[in-house]
């Protein structure tokens, strides 16, 4: 016999040895809080009083009851973030015996519609958006060198704010991704161009911008020390701003993942570079393509010029 508060601290513990993010262990303290809070007005205070219908009865009530602090039901996205929690949760607890049934098996995730990424930009966009920073100043080209490697690779910010020297294979053109998302590596291929920029900054840009500091962090902040993903956002919205373009830090990624698929590249190659567990995940840029295939139509095909009765 285990308390479902007790059997949740066990299992955060059991998170952080696993060395799950912060991130990640924050969200399911949220997450199983939730849960916490629903089985104690249900009078439910052992894990082995859980069952079947509280399963159930737990997913109609984040669907239909639950109003957040927006005044408003969970979004989908949050519900299924809340379920994959519990899912877990429940997959512990079968381990410890603490449970006869493993109940997340019937622990049902609701389906995440779709959305087009937002925030793709076109290639003059980012031409004019590369072409912003003062590349005469220290501070300028670094900026600069942060744009090239979001556009370039179509990494992360936080994969780039970890990124060091040594994960810098220029020679071989690849970039090793040391902490990826769910602490995940891999290697990203690097052009020709962004290999000749990133050489440059490390032998001219970078040695004058860590000053006193000792790090081997590839992206320096104002003051020397390693740079901050919060840091890297605020400065890309600087130049979305300065040059009136409507966009964010992550806009990169999508762009360059929506360029190489317009390039023809393989979908399970962009699958790869971004660093996508499901190939679902990467299929969502078709859609953008797609829909430009559309305007071809609109624009190119014959029948759209012919005048035909169509009675």
């Amino acid at each position: 016999m285990i308390s479902i508060n007790d059997a949740v601290v066990d299992f955060l513990i059991e998170c952080q040895v696993k060395s799950f993010s912060k991130r990640t262990i924050l969200s399911y303290k949220s997450s199983m809080k939730r849960f916490q809070e629903y089985t104690k007005q249900q009078g439910i205070e052992e894990v082995s009083d859980i069952n079947k219908k509280t399963i159930s009865n737990y997913q109609h009530y984040l669907q239909a009851e639950y109003i957040g602090k927006t005044g408003k039901n969970l979004a989908t996205s949050t519900r299924c973030q809340n379920l994959t929690c519990l899912k877990s949760f429940f997959n512990y607890c079968s381990e410890q015996n603490y449970t006869v049934r493993n109940y997340a098996e019937i622990v049902v995730l609701p389906k995440i519609p779709k959305k087009l990424p937002k925030g793709v930009l076109s290639k003059q966009q980012i031409k004019k958006l590369l072409k912003a920073p003062d590349i005469k100043t220290l501070k300028g080209y670094r900026d600069r060198v942060i744009m090239e490697t979001f556009y370039a690779t179509g990494i992360r910010r936080q994969e780039l704010e970890h990124v060091t020297i040594k994960d810098c294979y220029l020679k071989e053109r690849q970039l090793f991704i040391n902490k990826g998302k769910g602490n995940k590596q891999r290697w990203v291929p690097l052009g020709k161009k962004i290999t000749n920029i990133l050489k440059k900054y490390l032998k001219n840009i970078r040695p004058k911008l860590v000053k006193q500091k000792t790090h081997d962090f590839l992206i320096v902040g104002d003051k020397g020390g390693p740079m901050r993903g919060y840091r890297m956002h605020y400065i890309i919205a600087k130049y979305f701003k300065m040059l009136g373009i409507e966009g964010h830090c992550h806009g990169l990624r999508h762009s360059c993942a929506t360029h190489l698929l317009k390039g023809k590249a393989n979908i399970r190659v962009i699958q790869q570079i971004l660093g996508h567990t499901s190939l679902s995940s990467t299929q969502i840029y078709t859609h953008i393509d797609i829909s430009d295939l559309t305007k071809a139509i609109d624009k190119h095909h014959p029948r759209e010029d012919m005048e035909c009765s169509e009675n």
